[in-house]
């Protein structure tokens, strides 16, 4: 009895972590971030921002609960559809289309969130992230069942 209690509870807790890891977004360098988010708190985005730094500052944003995160992370996914149009190396392509798919996620776009996260796993295989992020888009727009899929998928099928 004692080694199945410690296996339910140690394939929730693997559960619980991975679930965090994929929640927790990182930020590459916080002090940059930090500037880049007052040099452009009231002005309109500047196109000579790179797309990762504005995906830094989207998240930043996003940590600290500010409504313009919204406004970060749809620049993020028009920067990263710029960019994938002309990238030729296609980790970049797969690592473009999972930020377009959370940065729709983030706004609340459920429907392109799960469009480009089902478009990352294809291309890369088996991700746990896009597939714990697919379970929770597809309960957000009340598809239970296709929720159920994922969540099956990201668990491991159980």
């Amino acid at each position: 009895m004692k080694y199945y209690f410690f296996i339910f509870f140690s394939f929730f807790f693997l559960c619980e972590i991975h679930s965090q890891s994929c929640e927790s977004l990182p930020i590459k360098d916080e002090n940059k971030t930090k500037k880049l988010e007052k040099k452009f708190r009231e002005k309109p985005i500047s196109q000579k921002v790179k797309g990762f730094d504005a995906w830094d500052v989207a998240v930043y944003l996003l940590n600290r609960k500010d409504t313009l995160h919204k406004k970060w992370f749809l620049f993020v996914i028009n920067k990263s559809r710029k960019s994938y149009v002309h990238t030729k190396i296609s980790s970049e392509k797969v690592e473009l289309l999972y930020k377009i798919g959370l940065s729709y996620f983030y706004i609340e776009d459920y429907g392109s969130a799960e469009n480009f996260l089902t478009k990352s796993i294809k291309c890369m295989g088996d991700s746990k992230c896009s597939k714990y992020f697919l379970y929770l888009c597809n309960l957000k727009q009340g598809k239970n069942e296709e929720a159920e899929k994922w969540r099956k998928e990201f668990d491991g099928g159980k």
